[in-house]
């Protein structure tokens, strides 16, 4: 959290524990209060990288089902045309997806870490 979204930490625990400067808590403490954050907060979304909350994005899927129920039993849908705009593609649009990265071996592994963290190589 610390390295890649600090400025976002330092907005939510200053709007949610009215802590400033967090660093000058035990790393501990700072840890659990970072855990105890919202799942909307500014930090937990930039991790999930989404730019609208949960609550929000199952609300737009709610919509656009209830949507295309309505649309399958037009004669629109019947020719494939008119077929309406979903909110959920739009509210997405732009993020990157998740993609899961491996290593065949723990050095490789140990060197991305020191590498995204900031951290020296071992």
């Amino acid at each position: 959290m610390m390295a890649k979204h600090n400025d976002e930490l330092i907005c939510d625990f200053a709007e949610t524990y009215r802590i400033y400067n967090y660093r000058e808590l035990p790393p501990h403490t700072a840890a659990v209060l970072a855990c105890g954050l919202r799942d909307d907060s500014r930090v937990k979304m930039a991790l999930s990288n989404l730019s609208v909350s949960f609550d929000t994005l199952l609300l737009a899927a709610i919509a656009d089902r209830a949507v295309m129920q309505l649309y399958a039993g037009t004669k629109d849908a019947q020719h494939k045309r008119n077929k309406p705009e979903l909110i959920v593609p739009k509210l997405l649009q732009g993020q990157d997806e998740d993609k899961v990265k491996t290593f065949r071996t723990a050095a490789e592994f140990e060197a991305a870490f020191y590498n995204l963290t900031g951290g020296e190589q071992k």
